[in-house]
């Protein structure tokens, strides 16, 4: 009879919700008719005709085994075994911003997420005019021992939808992925350019086959930031206060603050801050900026004090 099965759609593993078809063929020249019994466990017959249809959510979670039976008129009787495999999808949902899914051999497993930004001040050697972006960390962790499921061949299918979660302003084009052991790791591997990518213009995916956390990096271009009306004046005890006004992206979780930049030069003269507003020497801009920080403040104060004397003779200079 050569009895042969096809099964619509076949693949590694089925959810609790999916109806599976089954249909069975052969040969033409068989003697007919053919009857078609099938089995589950071996044991259990649960229907009968040429095609059946499984619905998973009758079996529960894991591997199950059926069996077709054929016979002809003849009495000749061929036997197809075959199994399927049913796993939970377990999915979390934090929109507009991500989403993951996983399967899970039981219902006591599930998701562990957060998001977080990236330790503020800190580049994570990243290079290329990229900076660090957010974070997120991921584990799929059965939560009667609270212990980690993956196993090396499951995974979290992680996607992220950059127009909600990037800011505003950084290209899609520049978006790249690295990987992490913690919040609070800054050393971080690249991933296997085939687990993770563009699903379209605005969102991305990530395939995480062990507990990982996601660096989000990019271009994040000049930050739109401006100390309008700035002044130094004199105080007491031949000190100065520096007083300025904050325009332009005052909420940005990217923008921490100001840089005070201080140069003391003879009054006979020597090198000064060029104005960053005007055509200047990068290179020169940059040296002058290497061995003058004083201090940062924080976005939301508008003025400091400096308490360190200088001499009279001396000609004092500030930049932020």
């Amino acid at each position: 009879m050569s009895t042969v099965i096809f099964i619509d759609n076949q693949k590694d593993w089925y959810t609790t919700s999916e109806d599976i078809s089954v249909t069975a063929n052969v040969n033409p020249f068989s003697a007919g008719p053919v009857n078609f019994s099938w089995w589950y466990s071996g044991i259990i017959n649960i229907d009968y005709g040429q095609e059946i249809v499984i619905n998973t959510s009758n079996y529960g979670l894991g591997n199950h085994n059926f069996k077709l039976i054929s016979s002809d008129i003849l009495g000749n009787t061929e036997i197809i075994y075959f199994s399927i495999l049913v796993y939970l999808e377990v999915s979390i949902e934090n929109s507009p911003y991500y989403y993951a899914s996983a399967i899970a051999p039981s219902s006591t497993v599930e998701i562990q997420h957060e998001a977080a930004l990236p330790i503020a001040l800190q580049d994570y050697n990243i290079g290329g005019n990229k900076a660090p972006l957010m974070l997120y960390q991921l584990d799929l962790v059965d939560t009667n021992s609270n212990n980690s499921i993956f196993d090396g061949q499951n995974y979290i299918d992680f996607q992220i939808d950059l127009y909600h979660s990037i800011p505003e302003g950084v290209p899609y084009s520049s978006i790249e992925f690295r990987k992490l052991n913690s919040f609070e790791d800054q050393s971080w591997e690249y991933f296997d350019p085939q687990h993770y990518g563009y699903i379209n213009q605005t969102i991305m995916f990530a395939k995480l086959y062990e507990p990982t956390t996601i660096l989000v990096v990019g271009n994040l271009g000049p930050p739109n930031i401006e100390a309008r009306n700035f002044s130094v004046n004199l105080i007491s005890a031949g000190n100065f206060i520096l007083n300025w006004d904050t325009y332009g992206d005052i909420d940005s979780d990217y923008i921490l603050g100001w840089n005070i930049h201080q140069r003391v030069v003879p009054d006979f003269g020597g090198t000064i801050f060029q104005s960053p507003q005007e055509n200047y020497n990068e290179l020169l801009w940059n040296d002058l900026l290497t061995d003058s920080f004083r201090t940062f403040i924080p976005l939301s104060e508008t003025e400091w004090q400096d308490l360190l004397t200088v001499s009279l003779q001396d000609i004092v200079l500030y930049t932020q």
